[in-house]
This record gives C-alpha cells, sequence and structure tokens, in this order.
C-alpha cells in the first residue's frame, strides 16, 4: 500500500470500520515517510486535510504518545509509543522467521508433523505445516482458519490474547456449533485460565477425527502469543507419547519465546 494517503476518502466513510482511526493511521504512516521531523502544514498538505483537522489528531497522538512536538521548532515526528510499537513488529516479524528456520529440526526430533498459527481476523490461520516421515494424514491447507474452542491451537490464543479480540468469534462459534463444550461463560474462563497457567492445550479428535493436537505458544515480552505451534499425532496415541511430545514443544516454545515464564507442568486439559 502506498504510502500516498487516502484520508479524504475514509472519511467520506466509504470504507467499514472506524474513519476517525483509519485517519489517525494514515497520519501516522505519513509522518514515518519523512526522515525528520515536518511542519503542521507539509504534513496536511500530504493527508489532503486541513492543518486544523490535522492538529486535532496531532494533539490527541501526541498526548498518548504516537507523536512528538517540538516546542521551538514547532514540527512533528513520531513518537516514542510508535516507536516501540515498530520495533515490537520487528521483533516479531524476526521470531517468526527464527520459528520458521528452526521448526524443521523439530519435526525430526519429535516424528511428527509440525504447524504453525498466528492469529487473524478470521482467528487461528494456519501459515505453515512441516511434515514428517509420520503415516499420518494432514489434511490441513496453508490460509486455513481454525476454529477457536474446538482446536488445541484455537484455545491457546484465547487463553493469552486479550478477550475483546476473540469474543465475537466465540460467540459465533458457539452459535454454528451447537453443543456442550464449555456450556457458561464460568466453564469457559476456568478452561481458559487453566491452559493459560499451564500453556498448553490438547484436543483430541476435533478437527480431525484420528488426531490429536497438542499446541503450545510462541510469546512476546507481553505474554502475548506471536505464533502457536502445534504437533499432530494420532488420537490413539499413548499418554507417555503425548507427554514426550508436549515437553519437547514446550521447551522449543519457551526458548523461542521473549518472556520466559517458569511454569508448573500438569498434564491436564
Amino acid at each position: 500500500m502506498p504510502l500516498q494517503t487516502s484520508v479524504s476518502r475514509r472519511l467520506a466513510g466509504d470504507k467499514a470500520g472506524i474513519n476517525s482511526v483509519e485517519v489517525a493511521a494514515d497520519i501516522l504512516l505519513q509522518l514515518a515517510n519523512f526522515r525528520q521531523p515536518i511542519t503542521l502544514k507539509i504534513l496536511s498538505q500530504h493527508c489532503n486535510l486541513s492543518p486544523s483537522k490535522v492538529h486535532r489528531y496531532l494533539s490527541s497522538l501526541t498526548k498518548l504518545g504516537f507523536t512528538s512536538h517540538g516546542e521551538k521548532s514547532g514540527k512533528y515526528s513520531l513518537g516514542k509509543n510508535a516507536i516501540l510499537l515498530g520495533l515490537a513488529a520487528m521483533h516479531q516479524i524476526d521470531q517468526i522467521d527464527d520459528v520458521m528456520e528452526e521448526v524443521q529440526k523439530l519435526v525430526a526430533e519429535i516424528n511428527c508433523h509440525v504447524g504453525l498459527s498466528v492469529w487473524s481476523k478470521a482467528g487461528p490461520t494456519i501459515v505453515r505445516w512441516e511434515r514428517s516421515d509420520d503415516s499420518l494424514v494432514v489434511p490441513f491447507m496453508l490460509g486455513q482458519v481454525l476454529p477457536i474452542l474446538h482446536s488445541a491451537s484455537g484455545r491457546v490464543f484465547a487463553a493469552f490474547l486479550d478477550p475483546a479480540l476473540t469474543r465475537e468469534l466465540i460467540a459465533k462459534e458457539r452459535a454454528s456449533y451447537n453443543d456442550s463444550i464449555y456450556a457458561s461463560d464460568d466453564e469457559l474462563k476456568i478452561a481458559l485460565r487453566e491452559i493459560n497457567r499451564n500453556r498448553f492445550a490438547i484436543s483430541k479428535g476435533e478437527v480431525e477425527s484420528e488426531t490429536t493436537a497438542i499446541s503450545t505458544p510462541i510469546v512476546d515480552w507481553q505474554d502475548n502469543p506471536i505464533v502457536v505451534i502445534t504437533a499432530l499425532i494420532s488420537k490413539n496415541s499413548s499418554d507417555d507419547k503425548i507427554l514426550s511430545i508436549l515437553t519437547a514443544l514446550r521447551i522449543f516454545s519457551e526458548n523461542k519465546s521473549v518472556q520466559r515464564p517458569s511454569f508448573p507442568f500438569a498434564m491436564a486439559n
């Protein structure tokens, strides 16, 4: 997407969403396009907005630390919070790349299929499948969106993400599946709290009837899941095998996470 702003169209309301948020984002993108602080006049020209309108946005963005205003020069630049967001995004991309490079070694170690999923607006989305020599059939496809409550990776995301990001999708899934899993909100909260505490989820025969899925999160410094790693084994696998795979996944996830928690080890889910 070019940095040439489309603020005027967004103010006209031709796209779904919150226009004021989109306008603020475009203003930040314009600031990011300059290597030095710029005046309100120049910024307004690039945003195709009046200086007074841009100034109102800048006042709020400056209060929140996303832009900075030089008292002497009167010029604007990105603030420290915008820089923190950029650094965090870069670090997350680096982490995903690092996991992508190392996942083959994990597959060779545990000899089972391993998938990586990230959170998207649609829910847990598969971004990679690394297959082993195991004869277990894996019908999943890249880009496939998994259910939240009815998959191991989905439950991990639900346990670690802000509920505001998952609430609507969970409600739709509950209505769609029309089953008794986590029938009440209290049951769901207890289950997700347990997954968060133990840092793994196991799903037996839910997404695919013949498989058991074991998922663990790789988290950032705020304990948010950057990517969830999932191993698939036969549904009839012994508890010893499940424990062995889970141990390997948790060690891998802990080593790849920014925050490395000291967690209890409980075979419950």
